[in-house]
């Protein structure tokens, strides 16, 4: 731990063609689209496999398939080094139908530059990442946006690599890498869902992919802000023990050794593949959503909430023993709404409890955080904006600096 602590130390202080195309309405002031054309550039690439060493993966991503790698959890990225001009990547996009709740996007970042927003279609399609830059080095990162699914439209988020493409004559270098490792364990607030809207009163403004941003979520924030790796396993409506108004679905530690999430067919996850040094576990605001009377429903939901959690908590302990793990009570949480459950007091005193068990029994690399509870304005359904996130990141990076 104490090498940890110097680290973080030092970080806080010392097949088809495609052109860009530019919407200035979009937020992210750019957004990059295929669009079918005759490309002269086309004959002067050269094709990359997509399982090339060289290509970075970071988070859950399925290489089972020989056609190319897969992933559908928000965050997922990858990092790209090369020579020369120009990059394109092949994608294919696994949604059956385009709507505000299905398209697909990722960010664009060329030698760190601001982001630029890509919007991927249904199919395989080619998109341009970089181009007309001055010969060199450059390194590109491409950052999906958007999570797994919304509602029932499950396994929309899911993307498979076909490839890449390089000026001819051109190579791929070694990508960057971050000694430190994190992995973010949570739901809708760690996806980043609808982070990029921002009013007072969002009762009409449901979700939508536009606004939802898992690069401006608070954990990729946090992560960029110590220089580490960033792995996120979230999504929208889970809990630990019960998801959003008791909505049937696999709960967070029930598809946490999934790769994809929503594929019937996909690989199980192996821990062994990305060892975090710090694991950030947000969970609880979906338990105690609404849908139950208050009183012995509310009460036994806390138990089962409180042994879900320390069950959960215990598989990742023995994935990762010498990793510091820090649990969330979350902005979302109130004593006020659900009315009658006490949901902040509730979650509060489970994790105070569960950490003091633990340190009892010898364990001294569990720690709590409660972050400060959300404000005006907010983003779609009430959730964190972009604002909020950088505020709940400030309150994780300072945290881990006195830990």
């Amino acid at each position: 731990m104490n090498k940890l602590i110097l680290f973080v130390f030092l970080v806080l202080f010392g097949c088809k063609n495609t052109i860009p195309i530019r919407d200035n309405a979009m937020q992210n002031a750019a957004t990059i689209s295929h669009l079918t054309t005759d490309d002269q550039n086309s004959q002067l690439l050269q094709d990359i496999s997509p399982r090339h060493e060289m290509i970075r993966y970071m988070g859950r991503v399925d290489f089972s398939n020989e056609i190319g790698p897969a992933f559908s959890h928000p965050g997922v990225n990858l990092r790209v080094r090369f020579t020369g001009t120009s990059l394109r990547v092949r994608l294919d996009d696994n949604a059956l139908r385009q709507s505000v709740d299905t398209i697909n996007y990722f960010n664009v970042v060329v030698d760190e530059s601001a982001p630029v927003r890509l919007k991927t279609t249904p199919g395989q399609q080619e998109y341009i990442l970089a181009e007309k830059l001055l010969p060199g080095t450059h390194e590109v990162v491409l950052f999906k946006r958007t999570e797994s699914s919304h509602a029932d439209d499950l396994n929309v988020g899911k993307i498979s690599v076909r490839g890449f493409r390089i000026d001819a004559g051109a190579r791929l270098l070694e990508p960057s890498s971050r000694k430190l490792k994190m992995e973010f364990i949570g739901d809708s607030i760690t996806c980043g869902y609808g982070n990029e809207l921002s009013v007072h009163n969002p009762v009409d403004d449901h979700f939508t992919t536009h606004n939802s941003n898992a690069y401006l979520a608070y954990g990729a924030v946090a992560a960029r802000k110590l220089n580490a790796e960033y792995v996120a396993v979230a999504y929208s409506g889970r809990g630990v023990v019960r998801n959003y108004a008791g909505h049937v679905s696999p709960t967070i530690p029930e598809i946490y050794l999934k790769t994809l999430p929503d594929d019937p067919n996909t690989t199980v996850w192996n821990p062994e593949d990305y060892v975090p040094d710090i694991v950030v576990i947000n969970l609880g605001t979906n338990d105690f959503s609404e849908g139950l009377t208050p009183g012995a429903a509310v009460d036994a939901l806390t138990q089962n909430y409180a042994a879900g959690y320390e069950a959960f908590l215990a598989k990742l302990v023995s994935y990762y023993p010498d990793a510091q793990f820090i649990l969330v009570v979350g902005p979302m949480l109130s004593d006020d709404y659900p009315e009658g459950y006490n949901a902040l007091s509730r979650v509060r005193q489970v994790l105070q409890s569960l950490i003091k068990k633990k340190k009892e029994s010898g364990s001294n690399n569990i720690h709590l955080l409660e972050l400060a509870t959300q404000q005006p304005p907010f983003g779609e359904d009430f959730h964190p904006t972009a604002a909020t996130h950088e505020r709940m990141a400030k309150e994780l990076v300072d945290f881990i600096s006195r830990l």
